[in-house]
């Protein structure tokens, strides 16, 4: 526990931010547990064994996870597990090895191109997840939008816990542009992220995603089912601080490169 602690900290990817907390690579914080039924193609990344990231299963052979979790890994040091609740619980689901990792060619940390896609060395059963497309995508995402984010990070609003061994859920309702844009002037570009705010679940604190949630599905519930709009990219230094909003990379403006790195036919 404490290696896989160490490692989410090693992760972090902290950028000065104006007047006030830095911002960071985001845990689930005041969340519940979630049901694999509800998060069935959820993803755990795993470096050199130890989890620290989350993903989404795109494809039987592709997951997608955020470009700052791997920008700095080899894929023989990365497996993904899937179709597992509890990381403990080795004998459900599969843990598969990473063959290739393909870099958003926009990438320049947490904030801009922060996505990654992982091709597995042989498929998952788990099922893919439907994608956001740019027709949908403004409606499911609009101002006052409640969507779901789940993972296994940290629970505390600090950050300094082992996360959770069991996978967590929480609501996020998406804000106006302009509220990430007055936390995150020089890194926020609404067209492609999402700000969100969960419930609030006490004084000066939110529910939201948190340390170790990074690369984690942010999902839309629709009368089609589930879809992924977004992936766990950054937020305060303090998980639900309600002055700094949870920001996620937007599926649906890069789509047509999620779908060649992992070779799905649009």
């Amino acid at each position: 526990m404490l290696r896989r602690l160490a490692l989410s900290w090693a992760l972090l990817l902290v950028v000065s931010a104006p007047a006030a907390a830095a911002e960071s690579a985001t845990r689930v914080v005041g969340g519940s547990a979630a049901e694999m039924d509800e998060w069935s193609s959820v993803a755990a990344v795993y470096f050199d064994g130890f989890a620290g990231c989350g993903g989404t299963v795109i494809s039987r052979t592709a997951i997608l996870t955020a470009g700052h979790c791997v920008a700095r890994s080899r894929p023989k040091d990365l497996s993904v597990g899937t179709g597992r609740r509890a990381l403990s619980d080795e004998r459900s689901g599969q843990t598969i090895g990473v063959a290739k990792i393909f870099m958003h060619p926009d990438y320049r940390g947490a904030g801009q191109g922060d996505l990654a896609v992982l091709k597995l060395k042989r498929p998952t059963r788990a099922p893919a997840a439907q994608l956001s497309d740019e027709g949908s995508d403004s409606s499911m995402t609009a101002p006052g939008s409640v969507l779901s984010v789940a993972g296994w990070g940290a629970t505390t609003p600090s950050g300094h816990d082992p996360g959770s061994d069991m996978l967590m859920e929480a609501e996020e309702i998406t804000l106006h542009r302009g509220s990430c844009k007055r936390a995150y002037p020089r890194k926020f570009k609404g067209s492609e992220q999402i700000c969100t705010n969960g419930p609030r679940i006490g004084t000066g604190q939110n529910s939201s995603s948190c340390y170790g949630d990074s690369g984690g599905p942010l999902m839309a519930d629709t009368t089609h089912g589930r879809v992924l709009v977004g992936v766990v990219s950054y937020g305060g230094d303090r998980c639900g601080d309600p002055r700094f909003p949870t920001v996620y990379a937007r599926v649906a403006p890069q789509l047509d490169w999620i779908h060649r790195s992992a070779g799905i036919a649009p």
